[in-house]
């Protein structure tokens, strides 16, 4: 569990301002975890809960981990009478003082082609 947080940690590059790390924004990244899939499965799903202990508003624009994925994007998944499809989210608000639980069924990391 400690590389899996180390790697979610190393995800967020861009929250509010380019550049700026989680770390430095209030962020806090908690209870990670990646759906099991099978062997060499090109795509995987990510979950966590994401916290601003920030007195501001956050908006997180995008993901990377270039060392275990090929790319990362936020996604939503939608139901629509009876069918469920994912929705690319161009960003994710979280609220000041609030969180955001990534889960399934929810937002998630699509995490596409995994390098290890």
């Amino acid at each position: 569990m400690k590389r899996l947080s180390a790697l979610f940690l190393s995800l967020f590059l861009f929250v509010s301002i380019p550049g700026v790390q989680a770390s430095e924004t209030g962020l806090e990244i908690s209870e990670p975890w990646i759906r099991e899939a099978p062997p060499r499965a090109k795509a995987l799903a990510g979950y966590m809960v994401l916290k601003n202990n920030s007195e501001r508003e956050r908006v997180l624009l995008s993901a990377s981990s270039p060392d275990y994925f090929d790319v990362i994007m936020l996604h939503r998944t939608v139901v629509e009478g009876e069918i469920a499809k994912m929705v690319f989210q161009p960003m994710i608000k979280i609220p000041a003082k609030g969180e955001i639980i990534f889960e399934p069924n929810d937002y998630h990391l699509m995490l596409i082609r995994p390098m290890k």
